[in-house]
């Protein structure tokens, strides 16, 4: 056997480091090409939207769209009996208040605290920001001036950077519902110890999933830090293979773990006895990359932590447990 074939067979960390290194950039591949067709498709859309009407006004729904941005967060895993959801995102969907709002996002998980704070004190010295918003919902979303029907103008991206708080209490007033959050100052360099931020992530993780929350997990790009912390989760919570969970996640987000001592303390964590009886890479990467991002897990999978859970990224994935076959729909 080649050094090549021994590193791909996974029977070695090494191995599988190679392994899972191979299958992101074949997943991130197919879903850099998906996202491209569907900005396309979006720009051709918004084009034929916004061409004026008849009396010479563009469309309101295009401008509202146009101020509040696009919430570009992936949905990784949903529970339709609960309602449990995995989102994996950035630092501009954290602050994206209508965009969570949207899509009912009633949980925070900031893998970069102490970063994304730094990112939005320039903007509260520039803007004059306040620190604390006393209203609530759409109320909280209003900037002090209105205009001339007296009509609310929503907050811009710089202005919710100048009073934004990472903390429950923030949420919870700006989406107007009850919202758990959880802050993590992890920082995205090489050889920092991501794994001692597992415990905590998990457990704020499955407390959400017990709870049927909808969760978003960023960092500053969506990248290093809260795929990593997701797929700790995916593991230590739901029992799945370290394989399996970085195929899920990279199927859905794209290029992840490009930290590479993250993906080594994922390995030594969670890769112990994943060397055989896999789906190979070309089962698990770019299957109907075209469809619409949806995944599904029944209730009493999610209740079960520890299942072995086996994915292959086509239509269906199979756990089996004391001889039985149990379904997951996970659907691109």
């Amino acid at each position: 056997m080649s050094q090549v074939e021994s590193a791909m067979s996974g029977s070695s960390p090494e191995g599988l480091q190679a392994r899972l290194v191979e299958l992101i950039e074949t997943n991130g591949s197919c879903k850099e090409r998906s996202r491209i067709q569907k900005l396309q498709e979006q720009e051709q859309e918004q084009r034929s939207i916004s061409e004026p009407s008849e009396d010479g006004f563009e469309a309101v729904g295009t401008m509202a769209a146009s101020a509040v941005g696009a919430f570009s967060a992936d949905l990784v895993l949903r529970d339709e009996e609960s309602g449990f959801e995995l989102w994996l995102g950035s630092l501009e969907d954290a602050l994206n208040i209508e965009g969570l709002r949207l899509h009912g996002i009633n949980a925070i998980l900031n893998c970069a605290l102490e970063e994304c704070e730094n990112e939005c004190a320039p903007y509260r010295a520039k803007l004059g920001g306040r620190r604390r918003c006393h209203a609530r919902g759409p109320s909280a979303m209003a900037a002090p001036d209105h205009d001339v029907e007296g009509r609310s103008k929503l907050l811009d991206r710089d202005q919710i950077k100048s009073i934004a708080l990472f903390d429950g209490q923030w949420y919870s007033d700006m989406l107007d519902c009850d919202t758990s959050f959880c802050g993590i100052a992890a920082e995205d360099k090489s050889e920092y110890a991501m794994d001692q931020h597992f415990h905590d992530a998990v457990e704020f993780l499955g407390s959400c999933r017990e709870e049927g929350r909808r969760v978003l997990v960023h960092c500053i790009m969506g990248i290093n830090r809260s795929s990593t912390a997701l797929i700790a989760f995916l593991c230590q919570d739901l029992g799945m293979t370290l394989p399996d969970a970085v195929a899920l996640c990279s199927k859905h987000r794209g290029y992840i773990l490009s930290n590479h001592s993250f993906l080594d303390q994922l390995v030594r964590q969670y890769g112990h006895g994943d060397g055989e009886d896999h789906a190979t890479t070309e089962e698990c990467a770019c299957a109907n990359a075209a469809a619409t991002t949806k995944a599904t897990v029944p209730a009493t999978l999610l209740r079960r932590p520890g299942n072995l859970v086996r994915a292959f990224m086509d239509r269906w994935a199979f756990s089996r447990t004391s001889g039985k076959t149990m379904f997951w729909n996970i659907v691109q």
